[in-house]
């Protein structure tokens, strides 16, 4: 099976949510011809064979598709995100994340480390919020992207590593996969 991180352009002209998905249905059809592919009445969704999670935001949707339980978020930088940090944050998080950066890098580390958890405990996962998941330093004391960020989230017992990519285009792509 192919995996890899798969990116599509949401085109303009049809409600956002329905644009959303047919740039994800053309990423598969391209990437993943004949293999079948769906959601969970959960929600979740599926690929036979492989581990699948799905983002999107603004004008980009993207797909990674991976041999081992995986969450993907993207994000554009927005000035909600510190309106509503409180809601995602715990107080110990919030006094570590107090620029526009860190609170980007939380947001969608939260997002990803969600979708990771999912993805390894499958549709019956009882994690329901992200304000369950505890963003955290590596082991060995790192942090990534600029310096002051958590490499690691925990959640249910899991630690999940995470991966942060800028994108030209001004988006923050983070990846979470488990950490064993």
């Amino acid at each position: 099976m192919k995996t890899g991180i798969f990116f599509a352009t949401i085109e303009p002209g049809l409600p956002h949510r329905r644009a959303e998905q047919e740039a994800v249905a053309r990423i598969l059809a391209a990437e993943f011809p004949g293999v079948p592919t769906g959601r969970h009445p959960s929600g979740l969704p599926w690929i036979e064979g492989a581990y699948i999670s799905i983002a999107h935001s603004r004008d980009t949707a993207v797909v990674t598709v991976s041999d081992t339980p995986v969450g993907i978020d993207i994000e554009y930088p927005r000035a909600q995100l510190a309106r509503v940090a409180t809601r995602f944050l715990s107080p110990a998080e919030q006094r570590a994340c107090t620029t526009p950066a860190q609170l980007l890098s939380a947001w969608t580390a939260k997002e990803a480390a969600y979708k990771a958890i999912h993805s390894l405990l499958g549709p019956t996962c009882p994690v329901k919020v992200i304000t369950d998941i505890t963003l955290t330093p590596s082991p060995d004391g790192q942090h990534s992207l600029d310096g002051t960020l958590p490499s690691h989230a925990t959640v249910a017992a899991y630690t999940f590593t995470l991966t942060y990519q800028p994108l030209p285009s001004g988006a923050l792509l983070t990846i979470a996969r488990p950490a064993n």
